[in-house]
Parts: structure tokens; sequence; C-alpha cells
């Protein structure tokens, strides 16, 4: 479970940002875009054959159509073979335009979906050293929202995007977070959600449940 999303850190740090180094490592991100035009270019070209052949069609039945309604002899195999090599030059340049609107739009998404999986592994990696630090106080993994926890998670997120030599800045947000993390696993400080309510403690469920063994008498037997 995580305590931030790539929404989250986007509105804490910017789009561009994290965009830029979620997509840091230019290897993976090329190859990722890579593979994404080579799987959709043969379906983006063949889509596109398929409109111009399309566009064809049209112009030939347009004009037989019009040589009938004419009252004229049809049109001989040669004057329908210009009029379709005609409208495909015609529609030639927005079928490319299609096509590639298409492998833009898959390389887009592939681009999008690298980020992804580094950031969401970068807010796990996070989330996990939440979870470290709170357990000796809190039963971690903690379910709901955590207002206070998602700036934390984000800076812890933010600094492990870096594969080296993140800002100095990043590090001093990540040395914050982790600092108010200790406060909170000692007790210095208190965890609370949006309603005030304080996280549920470590071994909280099991102290609730503890208590005397129910003695077993005749009056609390009856009816069985």
């Amino acid at each position: 479970m995580g305590y931030a999303t790539r929404q989250d850190m986007e509105a804490r740090f910017g789009t561009g940002e994290i965009a830029a180094v979620a997509g840091a490592d230019a290897e993976g991100l090329e190859a990722a875009a890579a593979a994404a035009e080579a799987a959709e270019r043969p379906q983006a070209e063949a889509a596109s054959e398929e409109f111009l052949e399309g566009v064809a069609q049209q112009a030939m039945d347009a004009l037989r159509n019009a040589r009938m309604n004419a009252g004229d002899p049809p049109p001989t195999e040669d004057e329908l073979d210009a009029a379709a090599d005609q409208a495909r030059a015609d529609s030639q340049a927005a079928a490319e335009a299609v096509a590639q609107e298409a492998i833009d739009k898959a390389v887009a998404d592939a681009t999008r979906a690298f980020e992804d999986r580094r950031i969401d592994a970068a807010l796990a990696d996070a989330a996990a050293d939440i979870d470290a630090t709170l357990a000796t106080r809190y039963a971690v993994p903690l379910e709901g929202t955590w207002p206070r926890l998602v700036p934390l998670a984000c800076d812890l997120a933010r600094a492990r995007l870096y594969d080296e030599d993140p800002p100095e800045v990043v590090m001093t947000r990540r040395t914050a977070a982790r600092s108010v993390l200790k406060r909170l696993a000692s007790g210095d400080d208190r965890l609370i959600d949006g309603a005030g309510n304080e996280a549920p403690r470590h071994g909280a469920a099991t102290a609730e449940r503890a208590g005397p063994e129910p003695i077993m008498t005749s009056d609390n037997l009856a009816g069985f």
C-alpha cells in the first residue's frame, strides 16, 4: 500500500519535473518508445492503406454514377484506374498524418507507462521506508488516507527517482521527511487522519482482545 500517488507528486513538484526525473533513464525510455513504435507502425500503415483503398473505391463509384446519371457510356478500366490513383494521391498526406498520429500516441502512452512504473516503484520504496520507521509505534501498513504522510512519501520517492547525484534540495527534503517520521515513531509527534483520529497503535488490536478467560458457570451456560 502506498501513501501517495503520481498526481500527488506532480501537485507538489510540478508535472514537468516529475516527468523529467522519471524519464531520466534515457536508455530504458528509448527502448520503451522504440518497442511501442515498432509494434504500432505495421498496424498504422495497414490502416492507412485501407483508408486509401476506401477513398479509391469511392472515387471509382462516383465516376460510374456520374456517367450513369448523365446517360454516358460506363467508364473504361483505364479511366477508373486513373480516378482511383488521383484519389489516392489527393489523400496520401492525410493518410500518412493519421498513421503518424497513431504511432505518436502509442509512443506517448509507452513513455507515460515507463514513467509510471518508475514512479510506482519509488513510491513503493517510500512506503516501505515509512512503514519500517513507524512500525515501532503504529500498526503498519496503515489503511485509509493520512494527509501527513503524503508530502513525506513524495519527498522520499522523489529522491529515489534520481539514479545518482540528487540535487541538494531533494536530499534536504528527504532528510526532513525522515526526521518527521522519527518524531512520529518516537511519540514526540502524533499521526492523525483528516478527522483528528490518531493512527492505530502497534499491538492495539491485541490489547483490545486481551482479558480474563470467561468462567463457565451454570448461569452463563443456561439455554445451551
